[in-house]
């Protein structure tokens, strides 16, 4: 639905309420600009969406309208895409009140107030929704990406509430991604997961594909801007001259008022970011910046502050992928401490997971013992003629090797090292579930076979031209099913 300035100003002067000319003028010069910077940001929307493609129809979730989050007001002809953590407190109870129930209502009822909403608020389909934005004023509220992200952490794991579900996500996350002191056999630290924690936890989920919390969802996948039609685009920093235009527009000052509820318990979220991301490294920030990309290209935002908070640590490219995969082995090493050869792998996986975002001399040492060791096993092969360096050309064995592409990772499985630890990680990144991987009763290497097929020697040599590969050894005397079948 077109906006029309004409009649907007019209109805400013007819308020009821006594107003001075100047007040009158003043009130009449803010709607104006608002108004501009409305068209603005539609225009910059429609000119992104067109830039990436992502206007194309398509059968993927950010080409096609997701209509779940939408509420539609057919009496007044509102439609709102709900982003949690961008006034949705706030535009829930307006909603409900223009569903007719009162402020002494809502205010005493226990319910949650989603819940009352969709009561009175069916979820659209796709085609309900294109249907009824013919005839309806449209529009989102959008906030900087990073700042909602916060907002959310501080709001949902910071501050939860005990036995809540996400009380037990961070619990969940402290158990895989918080430092046991190996001494006191704890891990210390508040309650809660740090910023840091959470960000790593964040990262990984997102790299595995898996579905997000709706606190922490792009709002692309949330509100498919780019595949529904909004007329306003409101904007958390100028929310409240935003506000009064959209309600002056779709003539409600009767009903609801430009209020701001459930304001964050504490600090605004603007003026504590620096405390939170200066816990971060530049690359743990850059990689938040690709998860939300579009989010910031879409609506103009940048990342530039917040990567100026970041740590200045450079991590070898090598390293990266360890920040999700090394954290199964963790967790699996810490059950599986009685064998003795696990502890150089422990140490290697704690260093690899706690120091990444800590200190680059422990990381420069890390590398260069994984040179050490390359060098001298290409040394042992020359030494024992197992190149071909002697003219002999031998044929290497693929039939062990798993290979990733998406995440550009070569595995040798060598049995009893580590390996159902890695087989786990694989299935993990090939797309299985962790809820699945712990219930199905086939073995792991099934799973895995299942995903990852035995290359041939001309595939594995295709893939280690750009893929990161790797291989865990052990000796044999530490090696306990190597002494019951050979030794004893």
């Amino acid at each position: 639905m077109a906006l029309k300035t004409s009649k907007l100003f019209y109805m400013v002067f007819k308020k009821e309420t006594a107003q001075s000319a100047e007040e009158k003028l003043l009130e009449m010069s803010t709607m104006a600009e608002t108004e501009q910077r409305l068209i603005e940001r539609r225009k910059l929307l429609t000119k992104r969406c067109s830039e990436s493609g992502l206007d194309r129809p398509g059968n993927d979730s950010i080409h096609k309208p997701n209509a779940w989050e939408f509420f539609v007001n057919r009496d007044y002809h509102l439609i709102w895409c709900n982003i949690f953590k961008a006034a949705s407190t706030s535009w829930i109870y307006n909603f409900n009140r223009l569903a007719g129930y009162s402020p002494q209502f809502l205010k005493a009822s226990k319910a949650v107030p989603v819940s009352l909403a969709r009561q009175r608020y069916p979820r659209p389909t796709a085609e309900e929704l294109s249907r009824y934005l013919n005839d309806s004023v449209s529009f989102l509220i959008v906030r900087h990406p990073f700042e909602r992200l916060l907002s959310a952490y501080r709001d949902k794991l910071e501050q939860s509430l005990p036995n809540t579900l996400h009380s037990k996500l961070g619990v969940r996350i402290i158990n895989q991604y918080r430092y046991k002191d190996l001494k006191h056999r704890t891990r210390r630290g508040p309650r809660y997961p740090l910023f840091e924690e959470f960000v790593r936890w964040l990262l990984c989920e997102w790299q595995a594909g898996n579905e997000l919390d709706m606190h922490w969802t792009p709002i692309l996948n949330f509100c498919t801007p780019c595949q529904v039609r909004f007329d306003i685009i409101a904007k958390f920093e100028t929310l409240q001259d935003d506000q009064n235009y959209i309600i002056k527009h779709v003539h409600l000052e009767h009903m609801i008022k430009p209020e701001w509820k459930n304001p964050a318990r504490g600090a605004q979220t603007k003026d504590v970011m620096k405390k939170y991301f200066v816990q971060l490294s530049k690359s743990q920030i850059a990689d938040l910046y690709e998860m939300f990309r579009y989010d910031f290209e879409l609506f103009d935002y940048s990342p530039k502050e917040y990567l100026a908070i970041g740590k200045d640590i450079t991590i070898p490219s090598d390293f990266l992928l360890f920040i999700c995969i090394g954290i199964y082995n963790y967790s699996y090493v810490e059950r599986h401490r009685k064998y003795e050869y696990e502890t150089v792998i422990e140490e290697e996986i704690k260093l690899l997971l706690l120091n990444l975002t800590n200190e680059l001399t422990t990381l420069k040492s890390l590398n260069e013992r994984f040179k050490e060791r390359q060098e001298l096993m290409l040394q042992k092969c020359r030494e024992y003629q197992l190149n071909d360096d002697n003219g002999t050309k031998r044929q290497p064995n693929a039939w062990e090797f798993l290979i990733n592409d998406k995440y550009k990772l070569v595995w040798c499985n060598v049995f009893k090292a580590a390996s159902t630890s890695w087989f786990y990680n694989f299935n993990l990144l090939a797309g299985y579930k962790k809820e699945f991987l712990d219930k199905t009763k086939e073995t792991p290497v099934s799973v895995a076979r299942k995903k990852y097929p035995r290359p041939s020697a001309a595939e594995l040599y295709d893939a280690l031209k750009d893929h990161l590969s790797f291989i865990i050894a052990t000796r044999k005397e530490n090696n306990k099913s190597y002494k019951r079948k050979y030794v004893s």
